[in-house]
């Protein structure tokens, strides 16, 4: 086994631990199948074709997803992410993909009266996005853009 020194703060060691997946178990959380939709992006530079999760109601989050081809891959996705200061979420049991916030397609006002409100909004959006991908994803066909 090799030991290797980790170089830079934006690795965060047992991301697992560090930010537990999201639980199924309550179906009054789960999402119908028309709250959300995927959308494919072709050509991102460095990325090729990217999966995105938009949320069909205003105000059109969108969620792109993060798909490992192994636990390691998710380890180390889920801890850059978090040495980012983003925060993903992940279906607890399944490693196999991760969603993240990536903006939305209205606009919504932030000041510093709404701000903790509007980061719950995006936390939950962001929880309901996994919760779909695991429950639909594999079944729904993708939007070409």
């Amino acid at each position: 086994m090799e030991i290797k020194k980790i170089e830079t703060s934006d690795y965060v060691m047992c991301p697992r631990a560090q930010l537990a997946g999201i639980t199924c178990d309550d179906n009054a959380q789960m999402p119908s199948r028309q709250d959300f939709d995927v959308e494919l992006l072709h050509d991102v530079p460095n990325l090729g074709t990217v999966k995105m999760i938009v949320q069909q109601a205003s105000p059109r989050m969108i969620f792109q997803i993060f798909e490992p081809k192994s636990v390691q891959q998710f380890d180390d996705f889920l801890s850059k992410l978090l040495g980012m200061h983003e925060s993903p979420a992940y279906i607890a049991g399944r490693l196999d993909f991760v969603v993240l916030f990536q903006g939305c397609r209205d606009s919504i006002e932030v000041n510093q009266h709404n701000y903790e409100l509007v980061v719950s909004q995006i936390n939950a959006t962001r929880d309901a996005a996994a919760r779909w991908w695991h429950k639909y994803g594999n079944r729904c066909s993708a939007t070409r853009v």
